[in-house]
């Protein structure tokens, strides 16, 4: 998410050892697909899979290109470089400005446990501040505690959880709440605090 006040927006690609983070195109619809449909993707994610390139045309379209349109720069594919070949589109990425600014991501379970979310969520991050967002924060389900060591190691810290009847969905979750402050000023974010009555604080170790 690009701040105006701070910064010209840009759609520059970000770079890292072993990814490339870049926009989404029409090109990529194929690969788009084979992400969107994936239940293992999918299954921490507040959306069921699509079941047709139709379907991942019209989610293409209306989550990312529309979007892009607005200015809301920074939602990418994440793409592993390749010795030789065009870098293959493996995940996703992005942070998503509102009353807040959210990180989000995944990828594709063949390349978990190789610390790939970890270096794009961390390149991204440091794009935010030099873009100089104020701070970012993401949240993940109890149940996929891979996703809050994810957190951890871009930097992220453990600020609070809260109970929420997840949509569309429609059951019970447990959610984990990380902060990271960019400018050394901001104090926790507390909008998904106030929202959901059912909030307390954990022990977490790490």
């Amino acid at each position: 998410m690009c701040n105006n006040q701070k910064t010209q927006c840009k759609s520059p690609s970000i770079e890292t050892e072993r990814l490339l983070l870049r926009h989404f195109t029409e090109e990529d619809l194929d690969e788009f697909y084979r992400i969107f449909r994936d239940e293992d993707v999918l299954k921490y994610v507040p959306m069921y899979p699509v079941h047709s390139l139709e379907e991942a045309k019209k989610l293409l379209e209306d989550s990312y290109f529309k979007a892009y349109s607005r200015g809301a720069i920074d939602n990418y594919a994440i793409c592993l470089k390749q010795n030789g070949q065009n870098p293959k589109i493996i995940g996703y990425i992005g942070i998503n400005g509102g009353s807040f600014y959210e990180l989000g991501y995944a990828i594709l379970k063949e390349y978990w446990n190789r610390g790939l979310t970890t270096e794009a969520a961390a390149a991204l991050l440091a794009k935010a501040k030099a873009d100089g967002l104020p701070y970012v924060v993401a949240t993940h389900d109890r149940e996929n505690p891979a996703s809050g060591r994810v957190m951890q190691k871009a930097g992220m810290t453990y600020r609070y959880s809260y109970n929420e009847l997840w949509q569309p969905k429609n059951y019970w979750v447990t959610f984990r709440l990380y902060q990271i402050d960019l400018n050394g000023e901001h104090s926790t974010d507390r909008t998904l605090w106030n929202k959901y009555e059912d909030h307390f604080v954990e022990h977490i170790s790490g």
